[in-house]
């Protein structure tokens, strides 16, 4: 038996073209085989960035493409249309954090199975998927998509953080609305639920790992760690240096968090504000936009 009988081959077009909840929602499979729910929160931070030299509040970044590269395939609806989606996938693991883009892809299509065929888009609560479950998915395939929380892979884009992929995974890297309990610079790859921990906790040269993986590695982690800020390093820091000084948000005192803060803040509020204090402190930057 599969989900055959309650996922249409054909789903209707309002699947893909649901409106985001007016709260957090987990990524829910229904039983007419109709997919909703957020991949990951604006305001959730990154698990893997919370413990040890990186603990940093790291967050989810909206796409500057209208998720171009994840939305790679087509799919038919009911009424006939023909619309770009991308793929949930469940059964493998991440993408290496050293890998290109088209490295990442073929991993993906190498290693997974497809659970639903979605679009994304950025919402106000986050980045919302919603589609529908693959026609012939197992029930085996579709508990398993069910029980595991979905997570995302960015790739550098131009200097830009895109999505290229999500993924059902046992612990997610975002807090998803589930688990409720409560980017920047260079980087070239942001994957949920994060990197190996030994990056983290151990210095390069400690690794059990040979000088050319170490050498591809280092960039990586420079482009990180250059992102980060200590609690104390954190407190440490002088009004001045925060866009949003009474508020001690947005730090901008180099270069790396300038362009984070712009990043951030991107789309918000507050966005104004923190491009006057990024350009005061840094007209240079706000000359090449």
């Amino acid at each position: 038996m599969t989900a055959a009988a309650v996922a249409p081959v054909a789903p209707p077009r309002e699947w893909f073209d649901a409106p985001e909840p007016n709260g957090p929602e987990p990524l829910t499979i229904d039983r007419d085989g109709r997919v909703h729910g957020h991949l990951a929160l604006w305001d959730a931070c990154h698990t893997g960035f919370m413990n040890g030299p990186l603990s940093e509040c790291v967050k989810a970044k909206p796409s500057r493409t209208g998720y171009r590269e994840f939305h790679l395939g087509q799919m038919e609806t009911a009424e006939g249309d023909m619309i770009p989606v991308g793929k949930l996938v469940y059964g493998g693991s991440h993408a290496s954090l050293l890998a290109g883009l088209q490295e990442a892809r073929q991993h993906y299509d190498r290693t997974s199975s497809v659970s639903a065929f979605v679009r994304a888009k950025d919402g106000k609560h986050g980045i919302y998927l919603t589609g529908a479950a693959r026609s012939d998915l197992s029930p085996e395939g579709l508990r398993d998509a069910r029980a595991n929380p979905p997570s995302g892979d960015w790739r550098g884009q131009n200097g830009w953080l895109e999505l290229i992929g999500a993924l059902h995974v046992a612990v997610p890297g975002f807090q998803t609305p589930v688990l409720m309990a409560d980017a920047s610079g260079n980087v070239d790859a942001l994957i949920l639920p994060g990197y190996c921990d030994c990056i983290e906790e151990a210095p390069m040269e400690d690794l059990d790992l040979d000088r050319s993986y170490l050498r591809r590695l280092r960039p990586i982690q420079r482009a990180l760690t250059a992102a980060a800020l200590t609690t104390k390093r954190r407190k440490d820091l002088p009004a001045k240096s925060f866009a949003i000084p009474e508020d001690r948000a947005y730090p901008i005192h180099d270069l790396a968090h300038a362009r984070n803060a712009l990043a951030r803040s991107s789309g918000k509020p507050e966005e104004g504000r923190v491009r006057r204090a990024v350009c005061r402190r840094y007209p240079d930057l706000c000359a090449s936009k």
